[in-house]
């Protein structure tokens, strides 16, 4: 959305991190673009969307905006925040995934 968008442009260096939570997805870009911009590091919550299941659902289509924006945005973050080892596992396993990888269950 462009008011999320002009919102985060406006707001991202009042903050000391920007969270996303999910990939494959306009906020996820939206937010590494004004994370980068702001000078603030970006925290990725995955919800699973690296899992081998996730990409095996549209392949095609899925390594396109791959190419396009989502590698990017993983690349781009400073840590990810993930809920299970499985998980963990998954952004480990992704060599674009460069950040620290925490698992901080949901409570």
């Amino acid at each position: 959305s462009p008011a999320l968008a002009d919102w985060l442009a406006t707001n991202a260096g009042r903050f000391d991190v920007i969270h996303s939570h999910s990939l494959w997805n306009w906020p996820a870009f939206a937010a590494r673009r004004a994370a980068v911009r702001a000078g603030k590091p970006l925290v990725v919550r995955p919800c699973g969307m690296l899992s081998d299941y996730t990409w095996s659902r549209n392949r095609p289509l899925k390594m396109a905006y791959w190419l396009a924006r989502e590698r990017g945005n993983v690349a781009a973050a400073a840590a990810f925040h993930c809920t299970s080892e499985g998980e963990a596992a998954e952004v480990r396993g992704h060599k674009a995934a460069r950040g620290l990888v925490r698992v901080i269950p949901n409570g």
